[in-house]
């Protein structure tokens, strides 16, 4: 639930909740913002508002909450979006971070190793392509949509013009939440 100080674990075959889990944000305000289950529905991650550099992870068979401290903390910024990737890695964006401060990053779930990327920015909405091959994130901050490698973690050309650096789509949209990748166009909502 967004903006609770709760998780709900659902059985959506029997509609019912299973567990209602209360976390401890650590702040007054703080609120979950984001919450998704891991590919292997052992884990429930956790983004909240107004907790900076902050994930817990909640196992979903004890419901145990355990902090996951970030490698590349963020002084002031909120979570932008939370999603799991094609290759089970878990994308954590971050809005209104400052420059040098990593906007996204990247969780290995079996390593548990933390990859920063995208320094600086308003990082909202994270989508993949269809083949899995091309991660997009929304630039509220520079109104362009990023995108870069799932293998490499590489910015990647983005107009097929080799060699003249183009790694981001002007968009001209300034708070982009929610980001779409289909086989034809990307699209942005404005919110």
């Amino acid at each position: 639930l967004k903006n609770a100080e709760e998780v709900l674990h659902l059985d959506l075959t029997s509609l019912t909740v299973l567990r209602r889990v209360p976390v401890e944000s650590g702040s007054v305000n703080g609120r979950v913002r984001y919450g998704v289950l891991s590919p292997d529905g052992a884990r429930i991650f956790v983004a909240y508002r107004g907790v900076p550099g902050r994930l817990d992870v909640i196992d979903t068979s004890t419901y145990a909450i355990t902090p996951l401290p970030l490698t590349a903390p963020a002084v002031s910024a909120n979570p932008g979006d939370l999603i799991f990737g094609p290759t089970g890695r878990l994308y954590f964006s971050r809005k209104n971070v400052a420059a040098g401060e990593a906007s996204l990053i990247i969780l290995n779930l079996t390593t548990m190793t933390q990859t920063p990327r995208l320094n600086g920015g308003r990082i909202m909405g994270l989508d993949f392509s269809p083949d899995g091959a091309i991660a997009y994130a929304a630039d509220g901050n520079a109104g362009v949509v990023r995108a870069f490698s799932t293998t490499t973690d590489q910015e990647v050309d983005t107009d097929g013009v080799a060699g003249n650096g183009l790694t981001a789509i002007p968009a001209g949209i300034a708070r982009a939440h929610t980001l779409v990748v289909s086989p034809l166009i990307a699209l942005m909502q404005d919110q």
